[in-house]
C-alpha cells in the first residue's frame, strides 16, 4: 500500500494523453488507406472502446467502477448515411451498435439472431441529424468484477443515472449539472419518481439475488479447479491452442502466389 502522489497523477494523465495521440494517428493512417484502396466512400467507420479509466477522479484508477470516466466510451461514426459534424446526445450503448451497422448496410438480421440482441437502431438518428434517439430503453451497465460485494447495475437515462446493488443504498447523479458525481440525489427528497423508474428498468430481465447466488458458485467451483491445478503437471484453465509456426505462417511466394510482395 502506498501513496498516490499528484506527480504520479500527472504522469499518469500524460501518458493517457500520449495514447490517445498514438491512437489518432493510427485511425488517421487506416482512413488513408481506405481512400488508397479507394472504398472510402462505401465504408462506415465506428470508433469505440469497451471502457474508460479514472484517473485520480474521486482518488480512484482504472475502471472497474461505475463512474463516468469508467464507463463512458468514445462511439464516432463517419462514412455514408452518416451526417457528419453532428452529436447525438441521447446516451448509447455497444449493444446498439449490431442494429444501427445493419440499418446502414441495408439489411436485416433474422429474427432468431435479433431477439438475442437489446439494441436499438442509431441509424436514423445519424442520418437525419436527430439529437435524440427515439424510443431508447436507456443504457444498462452491469459489473459483477473485482470491488463489488455484489452484482451491481447502472442506468443511464436521459441525463440521470441510478447505481443499483442489492441490499444496499441506491446513488442518483444528475449527470447534467452534477457531472463530478459528487451529490447522490437518492439522499434528497424530490427524486423518489426518477430513482423508482431507473431501479425499475435496472431490474427488468434481470433478478439480483440469482446473479449473486450464480456468482457465488462460479467463485467456488473456480477456486476448487484452481487448488487441484496446483497438483501434478500444470494445466491452464484458459483454452490454449497449440500451432506449429510451420504451418501458420507464409515464408515464400511458393505459399502464397496470390500475394507478389510475399517473402520480399
Amino acid at each position: 500500500r502506498g501513496t498516490v502522489t499528484d506527480e504520479t497523477t500527472y504522469l499518469a494523465r500524460r501518458g493517457y494523453y500520449a495514447m490517445t495521440s498514438y491512437i489518432d494517428d493510427v485511425v488517421g493512417s487506416f482512413m488513408s488507406e481506405l481512400e488508397r484502396f479507394g472504398v472510402l466512400d462505401n465504408t462506415v467507420v465506428v470508433f469505440t472502446s469497451d471502457h474508460g479509466d479514472q484517473l485520480g477522479e474521486h482518488g480512484m484508477y482504472f475502471k472497474r467502477t461505475m463512474r463516468e470516466w469508467s464507463v463512458r466510451v468514445p462511439l464516432i461514426m463517419a462514412g455514408p448515411g452518416v451526417a457528419a459534424s453532428h452529436r447525438v446526445r441521447t446516451p448509447v450503448s455497444l449493444v446498439d451498435l449490431h442494429p444501427t451497422l445493419a440499418d446502414l448496410a441495408g439489411t436485416r438480421p433474422p429474427e432468431w439472431v435479433s431477439d438475442h440482441f437489446a439494441g436499438t437502431s442509431l441509424a436514423t438518428a445519424v442520418r437525419e441529424r436527430s439529437e435524440v434517439v427515439a424510443g431508447h430503453p436507456g443504457v444498462v451497465i452491469e459489473n459483477s468484477a473485482e470491488g463489488t460485494l455484489r452484482p451491481v447495475r447502472a442506468v443511464v437515462r436521459d441525463h440521470h443515472k441510478l447505481v443499483y446493488a442489492r441490499d444496499l443504498p441506491d446513488q442518483l447523479y444528475d449527470l447534467r449539472a452534477d457531472p463530478q458525481e459528487l451529490t447522490n440525489l437518492a439522499e434528497e427528497q424530490g427524486h423518489d419518481e426518477v430513482r423508482l423508474r431507473l431501479r425499475e428498468r435496472a431490474l427488468t430481465g434481470w433478478d439480483p439475488e440469482l446473479a449473486e447466488k450464480e456468482m457465488v458458485a462460479s467463485q467456488r467451483m473456480r477456486t476448487y479447479l484452481g487448488e487441484a491445478l496446483r497438483h501434478g503437471r500444470h494445466t491452464s484453465w484458459a483454452y490454449e491452442p497449440r500451432v506449429d509456426a510451420a504451418h501458420r505462417w507464409i515464408r515464400s511466394t511458393d505459399d502464397d502466389p496470390w500475394d507478389p510482395l510475399c517473402g520480399f
